[in-house]
């Protein structure tokens, strides 16, 4: 009983349940289960990464006001450049849920603003001048966001494709860690 050692039970509710389920690990024999460990590990990554998040007071809300200020900027400075006017319109409450949604729709398709500002400014609003000049709420619009998104169906497909190949082989290298540990563990004993 000496040879244990003890460590303060974590306060934080989301890392106390990591604890317990790590402290079940071995009793069950999970380590020896190398299809459902490597889940386990993938668990215990999310954990970790919420844990620095909340530690470091990057809150989901933050990125979102950061992602948010990030498109105005871009916008107001290629608007500038398109128009040599500054954008006197106010970003109302409406414009900022819109910037958002559009943010959102552009990442899960591996796009930031700025890829999608880039096109708006440099390709669609040179070919379409009736846009010009060009208010944030329009370009939020469906049609701007699903042009570009068709004009870069290829670039989403592989983007996909590389995100399923990342978690592939983030999962292949779990599970050669587990086989590895498990090796071992089973030459020590």
């Amino acid at each position: 009983m000496s040879g244990m050692e003890k460590s303060p039970i974590p306060e934080d509710p989301v890392e106390r349940f990591m604890v317990s389920v790590w402290m079940l690990i071995e009793p069950f024999k999970i380590n020896e289960v190398p299809e459902i460990f490597r889940y386990v590990e993938l668990l215990g990554n999310a954990v970790d990464s919420y844990l620095f998040e909340k530690r470091h007071h990057v809150s989901p809300q933050k990125k979102v006001h950061a992602d948010r200020q990030k498109f105005i900027s871009i916008f107001k400075t290629r608007y500038l450049h398109l128009t040599d006017m500054e954008y006197t319109r106010s970003i109302t409450n409406v414009d900022g849920k819109l910037i958002h949604q559009v943010n959102k729709k552009l990442s899960d398709c591996g796009f930031d603003c700025e890829e999608f500002l880039k096109w708006v400014f440099e390709t669609f609003l040179p070919e379409n001048p009736k846009f010009c000049p060009p208010f944030i709420r329009t370009v939020c619009c469906d049609v701007f966001v699903t042009k570009f998104l068709y004009e870069h169906k290829d670039v989403v497909k592989e983007r996909n494709l590389d995100k399923m190949r990342k978690i592939e082989n983030a999962e292949l290298f779990n599970r050669a860690r587990t086989l590895i540990r498990s090796d071992s563990f089973a030459k020590r004993t």
